[in-house]
């Protein structure tokens, strides 16, 4: 967890920070790997000094897992089983609208090639809806990973 995960919402000032420091990390994930970055590197790039850096992360892979989370909510938030169900339709429809809005900083995401990590965690994330799904259809579980394989796939 960050520094500032305490139960109190950001200010204006460390929200705007923490955007740099994101934004600064997906361009510098286009050139070079996740490991090949240094916080002083990013706080650069950010415009944002070392301390300011710590004040908000303990380290870079603490950013890129925010970046992850972002992304991670923003495809969970949209997905109702009744509806991917019924009408799966919506859903890609409201995914791919979403991606739309911020299709710079996904591009940048997936474009950067560390986006495996992040197909780690959206299976894990998926795994109980689709096995939950499954079973209501009285549908073999085992086949659960090849589902979803399938589908982060096709959402990622």
């Amino acid at each position: 967890m960050n520094r500032t995960s305490s139960n109190r919402p950001l200010d204006r000032r460390q929200r705007k920070s923490r955007e740099a420091i994101q934004n600064a990390l997906l361009v510098l994930l286009q050139d070079k790997p996740l490991d090949s970055i240094t916080i002083s590197e990013l706080a650069i790039k950010a415009d944002v000094n070392r301390k300011t850096f710590y004040n908000n992360y303990h380290n870079i892979q603490e950013v890129r897992d925010e970046l992850d989370n972002r992304y991670l909510d923003s495809v969970f938030s949209l997905i109702e089983i009744d509806t991917l169900r019924s009408r799966p339709e919506e859903f890609f429809l409201k995914m791919f609208r979403s991606m739309h809005e911020n299709i710079e900083q996904y591009r940048l995401l997936f474009d950067s090639g560390e986006h495996l990590c992040l197909y780690a965690r959206l299976k894990e994330n998926l795994q109980p809806y689709l096995k939950k799904e499954m079973e209501r259809n009285e549908r073999d579980t085992r086949f659960l990973p090849y589902v979803i394989t399938y589908t982060v796939n096709g959402l990622a």
